[in-house]
């Protein structure tokens, strides 16, 4: 049994869903963004964050102000914008800072069952592949405790 399930998304949906049916305690730092690039998701957790929404990597969407892309990590924020991204940036890294403190918190005491909505074959095939590292990323901060990494085929959505 695990103790709390985590989203590493794809996208919102995800954890939409997992707060539908009860699912979710708390927010993470994976919940509401979306990218088809669940190694950039990986990575970011094998760095520990170290990039995560770091200014420079930061690009506002020009025909839609209110959203922003990490380019480092290739994710896509359209939820935490409300007005001007240079105003509201500040507050927007600080509330996903203490998402990412948060899950560190849950990794090094309980047990995770992590959730990831699969974009495409593709996505398949690199998790087939790269099982072993995706495993020891997982198990990190997590060593002693069992965990889980669950696919489903949801290809479609929007946030």
């Amino acid at each position: 049994m695990y103790d709390e399930i985590v989203s590493l998304g794809w996208y919102c949906g995800v954890a939409a869903s997992m707060g539908r049916y009860g699912l979710r305690s708390f927010s993470g730092p994976f919940d509401w963004y979306f990218t088809h690039d669940f190694a950039s998701v990986i990575d970011c957790i094998r760095t520990d964050f170290r990039e995560f929404l770091v200014k420079e990597n930061l690009q506002v969407v020009a025909d839609k102000p209110q959203e922003f892309i990490d380019g480092h990590y290739k994710m896509h924020f359209n939820h935490d914008v409300k007005e001007d991204f240079e105003t509201e940036f500040p507050a927007i890294r600080e509330k996903y800072m203490r998402r990412v403190d948060r899950l560190r918190d849950q990794l090094k005491t309980r047990t995770i069952c992590f959730l990831r909505a699969v974009t495409s074959q593709r996505e398949i095939e690199y998790i087939e592949k790269n099982r072993d590292r995706i495993e020891r990323t997982l198990k990190f901060a997590n060593k002693k405790k069992r965990f889980a990494l669950l696919s489903s085929e949801l290809s479609t959505g929007s946030c």
